[in-house]
């Protein structure tokens, strides 16, 4: 699901699951934007240079004698900087100068990804770019220029890429709302489970009834006579009225017996499987070097929960409506 970045800080939650080629597309974008403020940074100088030899037409003859002075004596200018830093597990860094050349490293197989820190400055202009996968981790983007046409071009640049690789809605309601509820319901689940189990027991009735169902099957095994149809007779006005005679104490019922009626009811089965699945939520995994194969679990986890064990369920209920 696409999102787009209206202030110039902005942060997007996670779970971004980003791997090499989504990054390499990152890369092309960065390039962009790394054109943006160059040409942003250009027309500030000409801007300043214009202003210099209004100001002293004797001292600069023509614009570019100006804008060479412009560009060596100010230093707010001169400040050129794309750096690229992955961070990984026991302090270790990558570090590059685009994040192209860093993705062509052979160290990265090294590495085990928990952060891509992203900074590009030109001039007096600033972007950077922050992915950790902190808790369930999250993109952050800072912009900043003097232009609000070159922002929105920034913007723009950025949120193509964003439209394609940012995460889907409902997997970020599954990570960042389903997933830190569904241990407590699972806990609190298991708890009542097991106090029923513990405490359970049959009233006097349903205990009764039981036991006046098994003799009257055992009769109607044995088959009606003359000798024991007052029995049968008396069975069935038993069962028909509920009667329970005042004195009858009912047997407890057994923790296997009881664990066998609780789970007779299949709806209460899959909700206590679904929130084991719920519970395994994606984070946010930059899918290189070492994280390669978190990433493809993830995305197959998803792929699992989200379409294949719907299917399993739905699908059989349609089939069954449409062709009983």
């Amino acid at each position: 699901m696409g999102q787009i970045i209206l202030a110039n800080r902005k942060s997007i939650k996670g779970p971004w699951l980003l791997d090499n080629k989504s990054l390499s597309e990152l890369a092309i974008t960065l390039g962009k934007i790394n054109d943006i403020l160059e040409q942003e940074n250009e027309k500030a100088i000409l801007f300043e240079a214009e202003q210099r030899r209004e100001q002293n037409k004797d001292k600069f003859i023509s614009v570019e004698q100006s804008i060479t002075y412009v560009r060596t004596n100010f230093s707010q200018f001169q400040t050129k900087r794309y750096n690229v830093v992955l961070f990984s597990d026991n302090n270790k860094r990558l570090e590059d100068k685009e994040l192209l050349e860093l993705l062509k490293d052979p160290k990265l197989d090294d590495i085990n990804p928990n952060r891509l820190n992203i900074e590009i400055d030109r001039g007096l202009s600033h972007f950077s770019l922050d992915i950790n996968t902190k808790l369930f981790g999250e993109l952050e983007v800072y912009i900043y220029t003097k232009d609000d046409i070159v922002t929105n071009e920034i913007r723009y640049e950025l949120n193509q890429w964003i439209e394609i690789y940012s995460p889907k809605k409902v997997v970020q309601i599954w990570t960042n709302v389903v997933r830190p509820l569904a241990p407590y319901i699972l806990f609190f689940f298991i708890w009542i489970f097991g106090s029923m189990l513990g405490t359970m027991t049959t009233t006097p009735k349903s205990n009764y009834d039981e036991v006046l169902k098994v003799e009257a099957a055992q009769l109607i095994k044995k088959g009606i006579t003359s000798e024991n149809s007052n029995k049968a007779i008396e069975l069935l006005l038993k069962i028909q009225s509920g009667y329970t005679p005042i004195d009858y104490k009912p047997i407890p019922i057994t923790a296997d017996v009881a664990c066998k009626n609780l789970l007779i009811d299949q709806h209460l089965l899959w909700v206590f499987i679904g929130l084991i699945i719920l519970s395994i939520s994606p984070k946010t995994t930059i899918g290189i070097g070492k994280r390669k194969n978190k990433y493809n679990f993830y995305k197959a986890w998803i792929y699992i929960v989200l379409f294949s064990i719907p299917n399993l369920i739905i699908l059989p209920m349609v089939k069954k409506y449409i062709f009983k």
